[in-house]
């Protein structure tokens, strides 16, 4: 199973939820996941580890690839040098990033990069690869080509209708199964029921997405959840119920 978290808008909870919902699935599991954090931030990357940059990282394996696609020697052993094991954790491994993602169209690389380079590494020994997607347009592309399920943060916020849109029709051409769309920071405001009333009606109105969760309900913003420390596989209470449905969901 390949989850990709992704969105084209920044800000939205991405790594929040991937770093919560790799710690969370790893403790209820001993079955092997990876965390591949894409994101030229390394968000995820330094939720485990430093905020320093790696020796090798995701994007040394684009460059092997982008130079030689059929060089599978080279492009996969690019991809294990740049898997770390989680401190305080057996079976989760994190795939590190790097700032210079920020540089990835350059490369030229096609949708179906990224598709091709996790099954080059055989990560599909792993019973869970987690995306990251960050918001580079060219790697959420990728992460949502690679995935078979989608989970899209967004928050309660007129910015993020436009992107939150680009990312399910994104989905939509891909031919990707939406796992659900996840409030993050969710009011209770009469502008946050209006447009949860309005992302309602969409899923409502798109079945072709194959929507597991629908509209789901969502992760409140708390300093429990701002300051999570899944290092010491602290899950924040006020999140529990909602990760709970996504492993369920995925069936593991």
């Amino acid at each position: 199973m390949i989850l990709g978290i992704c969105s084209n808008k920044g800000g939205v909870g991405k790594t929040t939820v991937s770093t919560l919902l790799a710690a969370y699935t790893a403790k209820h599991t001993e079955k092997k996941i990876l965390l591949v954090d894409a994101d030229h931030n390394r968000g995820s990357s330094s939720v485990f580890f430093s905020n320093k940059e790696p020796a090798d990282s995701i994007f040394d394996a684009f460059q092997c690839y982008a130079e030689d696609p059929y060089d599978f020697l080279s492009v996969s052993g690019a991809m294990k040098r740049a898997v770390v094991k989680a401190e305080g954790y057996e079976n989760l491994f994190v795939l590190q990033s790097s700032r210079k993602l920020a540089q990835i169209t350059a490369l030229g690389l096609e949708a179906e990069a990224l598709k091709d380079m996790i099954g080059i590494a055989h990560f599909d020994r792993y019973s869970l690869v987690i995306i990251d997607s960050g918001t580079v347009p060219v790697i959420v592309s990728m992460c949502v080509t690679a995935c078979d399920r989608l989970l899209i943060p967004m928050m309660m916020s007129q910015q993020c209708i436009g992107p939150t849109r680009n990312t399910i029709n994104l989905a939509r051409r891909k031919h990707t199964r939406v796992l659900g769309l996840l409030p993050m920071a969710a009011g209770r405001s009469r502008w946050d029921r209006a447009i949860l009333e309005n992302w309602e009606e969409i899923i409502r109105d798109t079945s072709d997405l194959g929507w597991d969760l629908g509209l789901m309900e969502g992760i409140s913003q708390s300093r429990s959840v701002v300051k999570a420390d899944p290092v010491s596989g602290t899950i924040p209470p006020i999140a529990l119920p909602t990760l709970e449905k996504i492993y369920e969901a995925l069936g593991l």
